[in-house]
């Protein structure tokens, strides 16, 4: 379990230094950055970047207006599957100053999901090199956040599963007909 975790954990490393790296060539030219590379580092590196189902959960259940979920995906996957309360920005959209403008205005500790988690790690780098405090980024898809909400063998840290209620999950099974148990004896036919 713990070579799984440092191999995900090495992934999204790889992956976060490369979309920084693309995002640099793309905006090469662009003066608009305001954070140092120290500061972005500093940010990356931090063991509260990623948030889990079981903390995505936490701040769901509170109601608190201090957060904003933002869905960077297609309009037909948002309008399938969402986290509640979540706001939705095409990926068309996403880089537009119109978009910029509303992140920094939100005055709110943005939470970011996409298809994957290395595609919002990627929105992520580029909003936080445009000043875009207090992002985080929502481990896994708006699907495996579902899955892992309704069942816990889709959870992947250990704790998810600890804290699972399974009694409620095993109450709202749908109950089959009883059946008897009973096993039915016959005699077996022939001999030895």
């Amino acid at each position: 379990m713990k070579d799984n975790q440092l191999f995900n954990g090495s992934l999204i490393f790889f992956v976060i230094i490369i979309g920084a790296l693309l995002i640099s060539a793309i905006n090469k030219n662009y003066k608009g950055y305001k954070i140092s590379n120290n500061e972005f580092i500093n940010h990356f590196s931090s063991p509260d970047l990623v948030i889990n189902c079981k903390e995505l959960n936490k701040i769901l259940d509170t109601k608190s207006d201090d957060y904003l979920i933002v869905d960077i995906r297609n309009q037909n996957l948002y309008k399938a599957i969402n986290i509640p309360g979540s706001v939705n920005i095409i990926p068309e959209k996403a880089f537009e100053k119109e978009t910029i403008r509303f992140l920094k205005k939100s005055n709110k500790n943005i939470l970011i999901t996409s298809d994957s988690q290395e595609q919002a790690t990627i929105y992520a780098a580029y909003f936080t090199n445009l000043g875009i405090k207090g992002l985080k980024i929502i481990s896994g898809s708006p699907e495996l956040y579902i899955q892992q909400k309704n069942n816990p063998s889709y959870s992947f840290y250990n704790s998810e599963k600890q804290s699972f209620s399974y009694r409620n999950f095993i109450k709202l099974e749908e109950k089959d007909e009883s059946k008897d148990l009973n096993p039915i004896m016959q005699r077996a036919k022939g001999g030895c």
